[in-house]
């Protein structure tokens, strides 16, 4: 008699080997089911290094399953589903230093935007304290050209004055003269 795989065989061989063969028997080319253990793993930090999925993490540095290097602040904020599972295996301790670690780096890029924005704002006012520097000495050469300025102002109308006045007592002597002439004709 040819031994066959139905179902009293199974069930044979279950009581047998204290197994659910049922359950593992696979037909040929077909991939097994995993075990349990496989589905849902959950990263444990505080466990010890048993297998790949009960690895020590460090916080600073996680590495994700496409071996992504996530920040603290990725993991509390950036992929939730990964974030989530790792946090779920960290100790109460561990978590806040990672929250910690997710501030700091906050505060600290807080920090750098005000520290540009407080170079800039120093650059504008270097740059304003130039001009007004310049305006300065500006107005201090328009008032020396104004002074110049006036002063030969003040000699060409003193010229002009002398011109006038010895032009005008040219003209009194030579109407003196022609007057003279006049008489004595």
């Amino acid at each position: 008699m040819v031994a066959t795989t139905g179902p009293s065989n199974l069930k044979k061989r279950k009581q047998r080997e204290g197994g659910n063969i049922a359950r593992t028997h696979r037909s040929p080319g077909t991939m097994p089911i995993p075990p349990p253990s496989w589905h849902n793993a959950v990263i444990d930090i505080d466990s010890s290094p048993t297998d790949d999925f009960n690895r020590p993490i460090e916080p600073q540095a996680t590495e994700g399953r496409m071996g992504v290097s996530m920040s603290p602040l990725s993991l509390l904020g950036g992929d939730l589903h990964l974030g989530r599972r790792v946090l779920i295996g960290l100790s109460p301790s561990k978590q806040e230093l990672i929250s910690v670690a997710a501030e700091r780096e906050i505060a600290e890029g807080r920090v750098a935007t005000l520290e540009c924005q407080l170079a800039k704002r120093e650059a504008e006012v270097t740059r304003l304290a130039q001009e007004a520097q310049d305006a300065k000495d500006a107005r201090v050469v328009m008032q020396a050209d104004y002074s110049r300025l006036e002063k030969e102002k003040g000699e060409v109308e003193a010229g002009l004055d002398r011109n006038y006045a010895e032009t005008l007592e040219l003209l009194n002597q030579s109407f003196a003269q022609v007057v003279h002439q006049a008489h004595v004709c």
